[in-house]
């Protein structure tokens, strides 16, 4: 940093690209005829899985001058990145602080010196971005805070997520090019005041405790001010809230059972994406590929994020369940709480090499050269044409697409892959009943020869969540039925006549629901593991309705089938959405439903139906028996 700075003092002696108070030089847009794709990397052109760039970086290069030429030059919002590219359009408002994540972006091409950038140490790019880091150190509070969503509504995301880009934007600046030594002088302090009423009052942790991915931000963050200016008060703060934030502090960001905490309650997009991004910053830094204090090992916060990890990766085993073909994982998504996400081919997540657990989930080396390979291909054919620059698009020029480009992501060879994959609980054992039990929910896990169950009980964390039966998933045939968030009528369970929900779409929980193994009663115990005799009758008794006034329902999982008996006062409709693929045959034949897939045949017997119907929706094709009072219905599986 002291060459950068003592550079910037040079420039500005000699009065190099300081632009004038008011109007800011234009930046040249890039003629990609002039650069050899052959100069991009392999990694340059990588577009991984989860919150990394969404386009090879040769269309980052071809668009820049929009976003830099997108600097307001003039007025009271001089600096303010004017192009709606990055957050939400109706958010894309000068006290919104998200907006100027992309600050990292002006400052990866003015401080990256590769044959393919043409904006390295260019004056108009330091004149706008030395613009917008005034701007950003105007926006925030007396105390360091920043807003996102209104004039002085200072918040938890806009603060922590400022501190993880400006983090690597500091990097950056730290042996790039010179800017006027103020300027940067400026915004490393207040990069620092943004730590402050947070790590020294606790400014927001309950709310981080319930939205981990946000405060979750300061961890990286915090590790990259350290690194780069040795605040040994920061580092101090930074281990003490690590610890209130683990499993046993005060204000736990994880559940015992091992999801992050989104709302009360597992949410696989914020996990799998802003959580790992957090992730992927801290083990950078834990594992000592810092540039000046973080350059060894610092075993305390790698077993920290060991541990964590461990059980996250356990908790999203019992969660998503392997297609036969191993084409994709399809997820246990009716327990998500905030965005949606059905399944997925796979996610570049951080740690594999030290977490086993999460190879399963992730490319293999070789997988991963075939996805960069495909995309030099489509390069190369279209040359030098790129995709356009949506505007009004979320993630069309994103900071993400710069913030990892420095942190290793670790594939597993095939073997690798496989050795994980076999210890996937589902698949390395046949017969099981599994509970992971918090605070709020009671999760189990039914693995049968025939069949594979997950089932939810709880006090849920927001409205789109729905409990009861979420995944059936066959060995052969893999899922036949996903119950969905956020959904009226693809969501498993009990609708009273005329109701906008099933009777799942509402808190059910733990203490009314009556849990029995092979008969006799049992409460479930705060933690994870397999219930003894795993190859005994399991049971669920709950009530329907506010305090039980419209019924109640048993859910029984035997060795050969899964047995749902409801009672319920007066009419009402069951409804289970059926995962129908192509080339699948779903019949209606009387009192039977049958869903046929290659050589398996999930078979659902109705007693007491008055007529069974067949609904297409969106994401599902949902089976709906009427009934009047009682209805009784068997699910079992046969192969030919």
């Amino acid at each position: 940093m002291r060459c950068a700075v003592m550079w910037a003092g040079l420039a500005l002696a000699l009065g190099f690209g300081m632009g004038n108070a008011h109007g800011l030089p234009e930046v040249e847009p890039v003629d990609l005829n002039e650069i050899d794709l052959a100069d991009f990397t392999d990694l340059d052109l990588d577009v991984p899985a989860g919150n990394f760039p969404n386009f090879p970086l040769p269309y980052y290069v071809a668009h820049f001058h929009r976003l830099a030429n997108a600097v307001v030059e003039e007025g009271e919002h001089r600096g303010f990145i004017d192009l709606s590219v990055w957050r939400r359009p109706q958010d894309n408002e000068p006290y919104n602080a998200r907006i100027m994540e992309n600050i990292l972006s002006l400052a990866y091409f003015y401080c990256t010196d590769e044959p393919w950038n043409p904006y390295y140490g260019d004056e108009a790019v330091r004149a706008r971005m030395e613009a917008a880091m005034e701007f950003w150190v105007g926006m925030r509070s007396e105390d360091g805070l920043f807003s996102e969503y209104g004039w002085e509504s200072w918040n938890r995301p806009a603060t922590a997520f400022a501190t993880k880009f400006m983090g690597e934007t500091l990097r950056l600046l730290d042996d790039g090019p010179p800017i006027d030594p103020d300027i940067h002088q400026q915004v490393i302090e207040a990069n620092r005041d943004a730590f402050r009423r947070c790590f020294e009052d606790g400014l927001w942790i309950e709310g981080g405790a319930r939205m981990s991915n946000q405060w979750g931000n300061f961890w990286p963050g915090a590790m990259a001010h350290i690194d780069l200016f040795d605040d040994q008060e920061l580092d101090e703060q930074l281990r003490y809230w690590i610890n209130e934030t683990s499993i046993g502090g005060e204000y736990p960001f994880q559940s015992v059972t091992g999801y992050f905490h989104e709302a009360n309650g597992p949410c696989w997009r914020y996990n799998f994406g802003t959580h790992m991004s957090n992730t992927l910053m801290a083990w950078h830094y834990a594992q000592g590929r810092g540039v000046n204090v973080m350059t060894e090992d610092d075993p305390e916060l790698m077993d920290w994020l060991i541990r964590e990890h461990e059980l996250f990766a356990d908790w999203v085993s019992y969660n998503a369940v392997l297609e036969p073909d191993e084409s994709e994982f399809v997820l246990n998504r009716a327990i998500e709480t905030r965005q949606r996400k059905a399944s997925f081919e796979y996610r570049d997540f951080p740690m594999a090499e030290v977490v086993e657990g999460l190879r399963s989930f992730i490319p293999t080396r070789e997988e991963a050269q075939e996805r960069r390979d495909a995309f030099r291909a489509g390069l190369e054919a279209a040359w030098p044409v790129v995709e356009e620059l949506e505007l009004g698009s979320t993630g069309s020029f994103s900071p993400y697409a710069f913030l990892h480009r420095p942190h290793e992501l670790w594939y597993p060879t095939n073997d690798q892959r496989e050795e994980a994959r076999a210890r996937l609980p589902y698949l390395a054992s046949d017969t099981f009943t599994h509970q992971r039990t918090d605070g709020w929910y009671v999760f189990s896990y039914v693995r049968r020869p025939d069949y594979y169950a997950a089932f939810s009980m709880g006090n849920r964390g927001t409205g789109q969540q729905r409990l009861g039966l979420g995944l059936l998933w066959h060995p052969d045939a893999g899922t036949m039925m996903q119950s969905h968030s956020g959904r009226s009528l693809e969501a498993w369970g009990t609708r009273a006549e005329g109701a906008d929900n099933v009777h799942e779409a509402v808190s059910i929980y733990k203490e009314n629901v009556e849990f029995s193994l092979d008969g006799e009663p049992f409460e479930p115990e705060e933690g994870v593991g397999d219930l003894p005799n795993g190859e005994a009758d399991f049971a669920a008794v709950y009530p329907l309705g506010e305090d039980g006034e419209a019924g109640v329902k048993t859910v029984s999982f035997t060795d050969g089938a899964i047995n749902v008996t409801v009672n319920h006062g007066g009419a009402f409709r069951e409804e289970i959405p059926l995962r129908v693929l192509d080339g699948d045959e779903l019949a209606v034949e009387g009192d039977t439903v049958t869903l046929r897939r290659g050589t398996v045949t999930m078979v659902i017997t109705f007693n007491g139906a008055e007529s069974i119907d067949v609904a297409e929706a969106e994401e599902a094709e949902v089976i709906v028996a009427q009934a009047d009072g009682e209805l009784e219905y068997a699910i079992t599986w046969e192969t030919e």
